[in-house]
């Protein structure tokens, strides 16, 4: 993470970062992050290490959540639960990490359910991946 110019921060002062900022800012800091966790996906995965699936590299961007995968061999969803609710600009924010990674892996996102505290992502592979767990 730190080669690719991320960094770690608290989730309560992310937390408190992203409920203060103007919306341009926060639609600005979001797409960074987006970015950072692309290119964390696209770089794991160009170099073929298999022992790492994106519920991993999620987990590198909220590592106080319980991040769970069910993974058949068409479709997959991945049930990402908080020890605590969180805002709704903070879902937002973990629906754009969650979904790019996802993306960047080479997985299709179908939808993106949130409720307090839980985010479920569901996922479709592409033909070619389908059958192979990730």
């Amino acid at each position: 993470m730190h080669r690719l110019g991320g960094v770690m921060v608290p989730q309560r002062g992310l937390s408190q970062l992203i409920d203060s900022a103007d919306p341009t800012t926060r639609d600005k800091f979001i797409a960074e992050i987006q970015s950072l966790a692309a290119s964390i996906a696209v770089s794991v995965k160009l170099r073929n290490m298999d022992n790492v699936t994106p519920k991993d590299i999620i987990y590198l961007f909220i590592p106080n959540a319980s991040i769970d995968e069910i993974d058949d061999d068409y479709n997959g969803k991945i049930v990402i639960t908080l020890a605590e609710p969180v805002s709704e600009n903070m879902i937002e924010l973990l629906k754009a990490i969650s979904t790019k990674i996802l993306e960047a892996w080479g997985l299709r996102v179908n939808n993106v359910e949130s409720y307090s505290s839980i985010l479920v992502v569901e996922y479709t592979k592409p033909t070619k991946e389908q059958g192979k767990k990730h």
